[in-house]
């Protein structure tokens, strides 16, 4: 036997079928270990498939990217505020009577959070708001730091050079 044996099963991928599971799964924000149970096979295959089919990578590629800009876009939201609109069933009774539902609908307004705003900023531009706050220091004219050692200026005789008394 000259060539290598491949072990395990043959693979059951479906190149019709597969990569859109792949996709619908990935939209609804499953991971890939979630997502391999879902398709009925081990992390280890569903990586495999990422690797040999192209079409599967680039639909489970998408349908993460879609799932991604669908909570980044509801962030944004968040931290900006925004309107909606509800619909109410009103229900009216009189004398024990029940009327036909009426249907009402009313504008609501969620105020901007300041949580997401401030995880917004951080991420959009550390730089900026990050909570870690670099500084750096210099000497007179922006030269560097000069160093007294102080032990030495005590030791001195008050004339501040150590290295004379010595």
């Amino acid at each position: 036997m000259t060539g290598k044996r491949k072990r395990g099963r043959p693979t059951e991928y479906d190149p019709e079928r597969h990569p859109f599971l792949a996709m619908c799964l990935a939209r609804e924000g499953l991971t890939e270990r979630e997502m391999a149970q879902k398709l009925g096979i081990g992390q280890t295959t569903l990586t495999r498939w990422k690797s040999e089919h192209s079409e599967f990578r680039a639909s489970l590629k998408g349908g993460k990217d879609e799932a991604d800009f669908r909570v980044a876009d509801s962030l944004y939201r968040r931290a900006i505020g925004y309107d909606y609109e509800e619909t109410e069933m009103v229900v009216t009774s009189t004398d024990g009577e029940k009327k036909p539902a009426r249907v009402r609908k009313v504008k609501k307004h969620v105020a901007p959070d300041v949580t997401a705003c401030i995880f917004w900023l951080k991420n959009r531009q550390p730089e900026k708001w990050r909570d870690k706050v670099q500084q750096e220091l210099s000497g007179p004219n922006g030269g560097p730091i000069e160093w007294v050692d102080l032990v030495k200026v005590a030791q001195s005789d008050g004339t501040g050079d150590a290295e004379a008394d010595s």
